[in-house]
């Protein structure tokens, strides 16, 4: 998570890559996996993509990818990998909140990559919304704001679905929802209660759910799309 004056800030999350001694993420996000599955590939920006392993999912599946991260170290790590597994992606060192996309995308992903409440957060949500192209499609996955109570992060550091809808303007918002996840094998709960359909209630239901839920862990998602023509 890219976090502007608190304790995950550029510094934190450089040590944190330097010194995981074997990378601490391996596998891309479930909820990403299924939302794309069934977009044709074309053009994709992946903000604050860490390692890029987000992106070498898309880049496999045949999309032309653009990470970006401030941690040099995760970019580094990121770069070398992809060379590895042969996959043409351009990474970036940056702060998506100050960077400029050089052209707008068929897709925009972040993940667990915002930073806390306040002018960083809404400068880094409207890269994210300016740089989908007409027809394209934005997907954002937050942890939500009722994960504050397990004390890793400070409410501001968090979101909550109506946030990120009232965020995206200019967007056609699809798809917004507090979902469960099954943290353990790092995928969306598949379950029949796995899903909480959220409509204008988004951060009153995710404090209620982590409240009475001790150990479940619930994302913010968000899939909107440009209309074309716009």
């Amino acid at each position: 998570m890219q976090s502007e004056g608190t304790a995950f800030d550029q510094e934190f999350w450089n040590n944190a890559y330097v010194e995981a001694g074997t990378p601490f993420e391996s596998e891309p996000e479930g909820l990403l996996v299924a939302e794309v599955e069934l977009l044709t590939p074309g053009t994709a920006l992946d903000l604050g993509c860490g390692m890029g392993v987000n992106s070498m999912h898309l880049a496999e599946r045949g999309w032309q990818v653009i990470g970006v991260d401030w941690a040099d170290e995760a970019i580094k790590r990121a770069r070398a990998t992809a060379a590895t597994r042969g996959l043409d992606i351009r990474f970036e060192v940056a702060d998506a909140g100050d960077w400029t996309p050089p052209h707008q995308f068929d897709l925009v992903v972040s993940t667990y990559a915002l930073p806390p409440a306040g002018e960083h957060r809404r400068r880094v949500i409207q890269t994210a919304a300016e740089a989908v192209a007409p027809g394209g499609t934005l997907l954002m996955i937050e942890w939500d704001r009722s994960m504050a109570h397990k004390g890793f992060w400070e409410e501001s550091d968090l979101v909550s679905v109506d946030e990120l809808t009232a965020s995206l303007g200019g967007l056609v918002v699809d798809r917004a929802e507090l979902v469960e996840i099954d943290f353990a094998k790092h995928r969306a709960s598949e379950s029949s209660d796995g899903h909480e359909h959220v409509s204008g209630e988004g951060e009153h239901a995710g404090k209620h759910a982590g409240h009475e839920a001790g150990n479940r862990w619930f994302a913010a998602l968000v899939r909107a799309h440009r209309a074309v023509g716009e």
